[in-house]
């Protein structure tokens, strides 16, 4: 198992809502920073010989709210999380690198019994832009501001109480988030798995 839990703060809740925002100069901006990676991308999963779209081509399509290929909804999410990497600061994600899926529902569980308002499925399967259906991965979601600041004291409490070691490390790195994005009001927390 390969997969992990990778996340973004974004600055402006606003810039990840990119589908159909036609932000020609952001585009560009985007395609020649991310140019290599794209290649990259394009290369490990064989998107020529495969006849997909390509990752910079997918973000183009995003930003103009035209997506032609619903057969490559995985390239669109990658392309997402390129876009979300340039525009974002990286979190630290130790502890959920790699990690198994159903991990988020155990943390889930525990957050629930607490009443901390903050769900990993949000994080991994709330994708605030309309795209295909992936039928593989990645994952995508995201914590908003209002989840964010909603959850920030209730965590911070939960992280005390007493639990098993792997979710103490895992909830605590989560609270880091929390607290740096609560410094940046507006801010949301994108997450990507796969």
């Amino acid at each position: 198992m390969s997969e992990s839990l990778r996340a973004y703060l974004i600055a402006d809740e606003r810039d990840i809502r990119v589908y159909g925002c036609h932000r020609r100069a952001l585009l560009e901006e985007v395609l020649e920073a991310l140019a290599e990676r794209f290649a990259d991308y394009d290369e490990q999963g064989d998107v020529h010989e495969n006849g997909r779209i390509s990752h910079a081509n997918a973000m183009r399509e995003l930003f103009a709210g035209e997506l032609t290929r619903p057969d490559c909804g995985p390239i669109y999410g990658w392309a997402y999380e390129l876009y979300c990497s340039y525009l974002g600061e990286w979190l630290p994600w130790n502890p959920f690198s790699p990690c198994p899926y159903r991990w988020f529902a155990e943390l889930d569980k525990f957050l629930a019994g607490r009443d901390v308002p903050l769900r990993f499925a949000q994080l991994v399967d709330h994708c605030p832009i309309a795209l295909p259906e992936p039928r593989e991965l990645p994952c995508i979601g995201h914590w908003p501001f209002s989840v964010i600041e909603a959850a920030r004291r209730p965590l911070a409490a939960a992280v005390r109480e007493p639990a098993s070691p792997a979710v103490a490390e895992s909830l605590r790195v989560v609270a880091a988030w929390l607290e740096k994005a609560a410094d940046q009001r507006g801010s949301v927390i994108m997450g990507f798995y796969g």
